[in-house]
C-alpha cells in the first residue's frame, strides 16, 4: 500500500518542525556553554 501524498506532507511537516526545534536546542546549548565558561573564568581563583 502506497502512502498518500497528504500523509507524506504531514510527516515532512513534522520532520521540519522537529529539525527547527533541534536547531534551537543546539543554539541554546551553545549559549549555555559560552556563559558557563565566562562564569567559570570569573569565579576561578586565577581570575585577574
Amino acid at each position: 500500500m502506497r502512502p498518500s501524498l497528504g500523509r507524506i506532507r504531514s510527516v515532512m511537516d513534522r520532520v521540519d518542525t522537529d529539525l527547527e526545534i533541534a536547531e534551537d536546542i543546539v543554539g541554546i546549548t551553545g549559549k549555555v556553554i559560552e556563559a558557563s565558561g565566562r562564569v567559570e573564568a570569573e569565579t576561578s581563583p586565577c581570575f585577574p
